[in-house]
């Protein structure tokens, strides 16, 4: 929808998107920050203590840095490709555009700078904006109740969570994308840059240490 949408109502952006690809630029701090949703720390996010040992693990994702005074990194992702042909066979809308643009926001990141095509152009504000209004109103939302669950196809469906009361428990995230990425034994993802990935992954950021204990051994 969101492809087809795009090549109905602005042809010209989802060309120049298709053949140029899109980077990603924030700014993580240097120490963990739990106050915001970005708030994973360049040491986190390599796992490093220096700023010479997180060089050498984004120079092998291709990323690109500056050093801020304040410690802080700002860094720019390789170019990424914002289309994909999905597991149906149609093009894909397949990237984190919009989530970056709307949502990457804390005192040190403003969203709307947050991505530009590959080739380091800026974005054009007013098809962002009516993209995000797009999504917003084509969204399809579950009120969870005891016992419901979702399996959803990320290659063709978009996924996010609303604001709630609560506690979040993750029991288990599965994924596989046919013969792209390679699968290596079936165990990991083979990245672009060469590196393995878990083919399976659960995502323990911002949990209450109390309940990740819980969360891994239900996962397992």
């Amino acid at each position: 929808m969101v492809y087809d949408w795009l090549e109905e109502n602005h042809p010209e952006f989802l060309q120049k998107l298709s053949s140029l690809g899109v980077k990603y630029i924030k700014v993580a701090p240097e120490e963990d920050d739990p106050s915001s949703a970005l708030g994973r720390s360049w040491k986190s996010m390599y796992n490093v203590k220096t700023k010479e040992e997180a060089e050498k693990e984004m120079e092998k994702q291709n990323s690109t840095w500056e050093w801020l005074p304040s410690g802080d990194c700002r860094i720019i992702s390789q170019t990424l490709p914002a289309v994909k042909v999905c597991t149906n066979g149609n093009y894909s809308f397949f990237n984190q555009m919009i989530a970056a643009y709307t949502g990457w926001i804390d005192k040190r990141n403003d969203p709307t700078k947050a991505l530009v095509f590959g080739d380091d152009s800026p974005m054009d504000n007013d098809v962002m904006m009516k993209l995000a209004e797009y999504y917003d109103g084509n969204k399809c939302s579950y009120r969870w109740t005891p016992g419901k669950f979702v399996i959803i196809d990320n290659s063709v469906t978009a996924h996010s969570r609303q604001p709630f009361n609560g506690t979040r428990k993750v029991f288990a995230a599965i994924g596989k994308w046919g013969t792209q990425p390679v699968m290596d034994k079936t165990t990991h993802l083979v990245l672009k840059s060469g590196d393995k990935m878990p083919s399976v992954g659960l995502g323990l950021w911002k949990m209450p240490k109390e309940e990740c204990s819980n969360a891994v051994y239900r996962a397992v």
